[in-house]
């Protein structure tokens, strides 16, 4: 029951259905030759297989237990070769091979070890001698765990990063309302109101939702100002910033961690951009911008309220910057590396 009552937060559900069609292959195998006889280290391996299957069935925020569940299935895997003979361990150096260039840099010298040993065991399969000894399964095995565990730093770096931006992006929308409810409580305080001349030369006043004929360039304001004002551009910069998060995650590539980074990213901007639209208006109105001049209509204040909710994006794009970092700069590092040393 608990589960199913979280099951509409698994957003996870592809990753977590390959590891769990793993953890059947692989118990399958370990059932097999634990009939043919007792090992230690395959007893070890089903158990580790038990706790990934626990976590995967787990009520827990669906990010974390994928991570976990993905741990005890490297550990339960690297146990399997352990106890394997070093022919069926050879055959499985295909595999180890890409995990090892996927996750470790081309000059770590596990990596380097990893690949001179599958090198040579293709050539004594040629010859037919034993592919692999126990000095080089235990190499292999060593680097293994490595990449796997540069794996999962980049996973709970990517986590990490996904709670702060979170945290902040709720931080500011609560600032956002709290701005919303205090401006519409008092309007008046922090007018976001213009005193331009019309064409007769006359003063008057315009705010986002009012405008008040008066003749007096300094005292008007506050009786044009209306409660709604702040609200409004706060909107209108939500819907401008939404539009910019929609064009900024046509950028972003996807990522095969547990942890949705696009999303959070997007609701980073949203509040965000309903806080710079009423800063902005309000640098005008402090005469921040030179050479600008007071806006003269509604429709222009709203019209500007529109830029300054899009330009939310100078602030997010270090943000955007760092979850690139984080999901795809050391695989684009890593191949540029290899492309290198092809070269070279």
């Amino acid at each position: 029951m608990g589960v199913k009552r979280w099951k509409f937060l698994d957003t996870n559900r592809e990753l977590r259905a390959v590891t769990s069609a793993r953890v059947i292959d692989l118990a399958g195998r370990l059932q097999v030759k634990l009939k043919m006889g007792d090992n230690p280290l395959l007893t070890t391996s089903m158990q580790q297989l038990d706790k990934c299957q626990e976590a995967l069935e787990s009520i827990a925020p669906r990010g974390s237990s994928a991570a976990v569940a993905q741990i005890h299935f490297d550990a339960a895997f690297i146990l399997y070769l352990r106890a394997a003979d070093l022919h069926e361990s050879a055959s499985m150096m295909p595999a180890i091979l890409g995990t090892v260039r996927e996750n470790l840099p081309p000059g770590d010298l596990r990596r380097v070890a990893v690949e001179d040993i599958a090198n040579g065991a293709a050539a004594k399969s040629i010859r037919g001698d034993t592919p692999l000894t126990e000095s080089d399964r235990e190499t292999v095995l060593d680097a293994l765990a490595a990449a796997n565990q540069t794996r999962i730093d980049k996973s709970l770096r990517i986590r990490s990063f996904v709670r702060i931006v979170s945290v902040v992006g709720l931080l500011l929308t609560l600032v956002a309302i709290g701005v919303a409810i205090l401006t519409w409580r008092n309007p008046g305080q922090v007018p976001l109101c213009f005193v331009p001349r019309n064409e007769q030369g006359k003063y008057y006043t315009v705010c986002p939702l009012n405008a008040y004929p008066g003749g007096d360039p300094a005292a008007p304001a506050w009786l044009a100002a209306g409660p709604a004002d702040y609200l409004v551009v706060e909107i209108i910069g939500l819907v401008s910033a939404g539009l910019a998060a929609a064009t900024a995650l046509r950028q972003m590539r996807g990522s095969p961690t547990p942890y949705n980074v696009s999303l959070v990213l997007a609701g980073l901007k949203l509040p965000t951009g309903a806080l710079t639209a009423p800063a902005g208006l309000l640098f005008i109105h402090g005469g921040f911008v030179p050479g600008m001049p007071a806006l003269y209509s509604s429709a222009q204040i709203i019209a500007w309220a529109i830029v300054f909710g899009y330009a939310q994006q100078i602030l997010t794009r270090l943000v955007d910057n760092q979850a690139k970092f984080l999901l795809g700069h050391s695989k684009d590092a890593h191949k540029s590396e290899d492309e290198s040393a092809a070269l070279a």
